[in-house]
């Protein structure tokens, strides 16, 4: 008897288990890119007036605009976008690409696509404990 009180007094002395949660608010993802030197005609670009960096997430797209370009273009640039996810479903499908824009705004084509399939750890609220 004495040793089930002694092991019941450590049981309740015990911390419990902490619980694992993660909020599903977004997901941060770091971008770069190049900006063209060239015009679409095969000439020099001279007149680049911004890079527009376009997400898709779950097949809607979302667009935000950089204007911290170099006339000349060619300059590495980069962008860190925090992503709304869906926290509804399990994986998220994100698509990204830019188009660059001259100064009579005149847009580009697509840039190449990245395809990016994003679990999601857990839903808002706990997730078991560990």
């Amino acid at each position: 008897m004495k040793n089930f009180i002694i092991a019941l007094l450590v049981t309740l002395l015990l911390p419990l288990s902490p619980t694992l949660s993660a909020a599903c608010s977004g997901v941060k993802f770091n971008f770069g890119w190049k900006e063209p030197k060239l015009n679409v005609d095969g000439t020099l670009l001279t007149d680049l007036s911004k890079t527009t960096l376009y997400y898709e997430v779950n097949g809607a797209i979302v667009k935000k605009n950089y204007t911290a370009t170099t006339a000349k273009g060619g300059g590495s640039k980069s962008a860190s976008v925090t992503i709304p996810m869906n926290c509804k479903t399990m994986r998220n499908s994100v698509k990204a690409w830019t188009t660059s824009t001259n100064i009579q705004g005149l847009e580009s084509g697509k840039s190449n696509e990245l395809n990016m399939l994003v679990p999601i750890i857990a839903n808002s609220g706990a997730a078991g404990g560990l």
